[in-house]
């Protein structure tokens, strides 16, 4: 009895050992893989981390997402809050710029008769000056008005913004085509012409990166979200590049100079409304496609 105790007993103990790791591998060890991928995050485009796949990743792991606390939130330096501020107070300085000049457009066009022409002028000042830099600015953070939002929310001012500007654009510009055939006057001889016309060539892939941009997480078997991300931001600033020089050329246009009684004192500050509009909207989503271009690098 004793041996075969002897033998028993080690194969029990063996056995007992054995039996217990199969069981505990296929259950603990997928899952703890999971949640260390999950919780090795990369920043996006903004800096922030994809909330949305971490908490995916953690649930379908059956572990319970850690929450965020204030202690183990980096706080930002002196000079990245000076910094902060600073284009806070330029985010909102353009803002105002902004309405400034569409009131300003808008006077103009109900201060006289108003003409079939008189649509082109109005429709892009209100599409293009207004809803388009409004939707670029809507996803910085220094934006007073949305910089404090979800990030699922600015995305979306984003592309309910565009899609109204673009629609409001390409309207702006059939209404001065139709009326220079009308007049028997050529395409596209001035540079503000042909410069609107370049942006709103470029509108067409932006939009469509765009569509990407949203469904990128369907499409990441098929290409990379940053590529996807960085295509769109690219092709939005050719896009806004252009048009917005359009716009900057629009107060050296006949209809302005007739409009402003060849004020210059208006002409001034329309030229300055619009300028540093547009010259400040370019400049985050140049710095995010710059950062983007050195994370694909």
């Amino acid at each position: 009895m004793m041996y075969i105790h002897r033998l028993y007993a080690p194969w029990s103990s063996s056995h007992r050992e054995k039996a217990y790791d199969p069981l505990q591998e296929p259950l603990l060890g997928p899952r703890l893989k999971m949640a260390d991928s999950a919780l090795n995050l990369t920043p996006d485009d903004d800096g922030d981390n994809d909330e949305t796949t971490t908490l995916q990743s953690l649930t379908s792991a059956g572990i319970t997402p850690p929450t965020k606390t204030m202690d183990s939130r980096k706080k930002p330096t002196s000079q990245q809050a000076a910094f902060s501020t600073f284009f806070q107070h330029l985010t909102t300085t353009a803002h105002a710029c902004i309405l400034l000049y569409v009131i300003l457009i808008i006077y103009f066009s109900f201060s006289a008769d108003f003409q079939f022409f008189t649509w082109h002028p109005l429709l892009l000042s209100v599409g293009w000056m207004f809803l388009m830099t409004e939707a670029i600015l809507s996803l910085s953070k220094e934006n007073l008005f949305t910089g404090t939002l979800p990030k699922g929310i600015r995305v979306r001012l984003h592309w309910i913004f565009q899609t109204i500007a673009c629609i409001l654009i390409t309207i702006g510009f059939v209404v001065v085509y139709i009326n220079k055939d009308y007049l028997n006057k050529q395409h596209f001889m001035t540079w503000h012409g042909l410069l609107g016309l370049i942006g709103l060539i470029f509108c067409i892939p932006s939009c469509l990166n765009g569509i990407a941009a949203l469904y990128h997480g369907s499409l990441r078997q098929l290409v990379r979200p940053k590529i996807i991300k960085f295509v769109h931001i690219l092709s939005g600033i050719v896009s806004f590049g252009f048009g917005g020089a359009a716009l900057i050329l629009s107060v050296y246009t006949k209809w302005f100079e007739r409009h402003s009684n060849g004020n210059i004192v208006t002409f001034l500050l329309g030229l300055a409304f619009v300028s540093i509009a547009v010259v400040w909207t370019l400049v985050r989503p140049v710095i995010t496609c710059c950062r983007q271009l050195k994370h694909l690098m």
